[in-house]
Formats: structure tokens, sequence, C-alpha cells
């Protein structure tokens, strides 16, 4: 009688093994963007540059930070420089300028006019993180998108979104930052005065 019984456990074992192995993986694949998230998260509060670098595609997320900067501006009248829009744009695509939206969930503020006046330098952004109350909120925007809306307590109203990319089964890249209006308003200024 044992010798009938081994086969048919060892039988069982193979679909369950099979079953369990694609539950898991499944599992994997769908709360990896979480773990991407995590993993920015993380590097923002550390300020680890090289795995910012490694989490960002700056190329894209400067794309996307052009194209809202652009309508922005062609709603407000004649466009700047190409130049103008372009400086504006790198100062807030630095690995420490997305560390700091993340850990803030606001677009970082370019320092006032005066500043300039002083010898300090236009291109910097203040970066604060103490204290901050950031309620994440996600859902994926597609099999292959997925999109965190960052939400500073103090500030519920202007919310920064993140948008990630799968990149292989289970890597994730933030490809774009939407900035809301009044960010966007004070970039668009900025481009426009050329500061």
């Amino acid at each position: 009688m044992s010798v009938v019984e081994a086969p048919a456990r060892g039988r069982i074992r193979w679909p369950a093994l099979v079953i369990g192995a694609a539950i898991v993986f499944a599992a994997a694949y769908l709360a990896s963007p979480f773990a991407g998230l995590v993993s920015l998260f993380s590097a923002a509060r550390a300020g680890d540059a090289r795995r910012l670098e490694q989490l960002v595609d700056f190329p894209a997320v400067r794309a996307g930070l052009k194209a809202q900067l652009s309508a922005t501006l062609a709603d407000q009248g004649p466009l700047p420089l190409v130049s103008s829009m372009d400086k504006a744009i790198d100062a807030y695509v630095t690995p420490q300028a997305i560390a700091a939206m993340v850990r803030n969930a606001r677009a970082p503020v370019r320092p006032a006019q005066d500043a300039a006046e002083t010898g300090a330098a236009t291109d910097t952004i203040s970066i604060e993180a103490k204290g901050v109350d950031v309620r994440p909120r996600f859902a994926y925007a597609g099999l292959n998108r997925f999109r965190a809306s960052l939400e500073n307590a103090a500030e519920p109203t202007e919310a920064l979104i993140l948008e990630f990319e799968r990149r292989g089964v289970f890597n994730w890249r933030l490809m774009r930052i939407d900035l809301p209006a009044s960010a966007l308003h004070s970039v668009a200024t900025g481009a426009q005065t050329g500061s």
C-alpha cells in the first residue's frame, strides 16, 4: 500500500508547487512598483545621489517638465528663449531637487530675485525635510505604468505626481514628475525673467 501512496503524493505536490510559484511570482510582479517607490523614498531621505540616478530617468523627467512648462508659458504669453527654459528645468531635474520633492511632496523653491543680486547662485534650490508629513496615494496607470500622488499634509491641494515605468520584470524607474499649477507658475515666471 505504501508503494501506491508515494507516487500519488508526488503527483499532487508538483501542481501545488507550480501554482504556489505562480502566485508568488504574480504577487512580486504586482508589488514591484511599491518596492520601487520605497527605494525612491529611501534614497531621497538618505540623500543618496548615486541610487537616485539609478531610479530616475533624468532625460525623460526633463522632457516631461519641458512639455508642462511650455504649455504653462503658452497660456501666459510669448515663450522665453529656449536657454532660459532649459536653465529653469535643469534646476528642478537634479538628484538633490528630486530628493527634495520626494521628501517634501512639493516642488523646491527657487531663490528669490534679491538672492541673485547678492551674488548667490540662481541655479540652487532650497531643500528642507524635517517634520514633513507626506501622504502618498498610488495606483497602476497600466500594466507597465504606475503613478504616485504625494501630498504634503500642510498643502493637500498641491499634490506632486510621480509616474514610474516598468523596466524589466521587477524594476521601475521614475519617468515623469507632474508639478502642481502653482509650482509651474513659479518655474514659468523664473524662465520668463531669466532667473
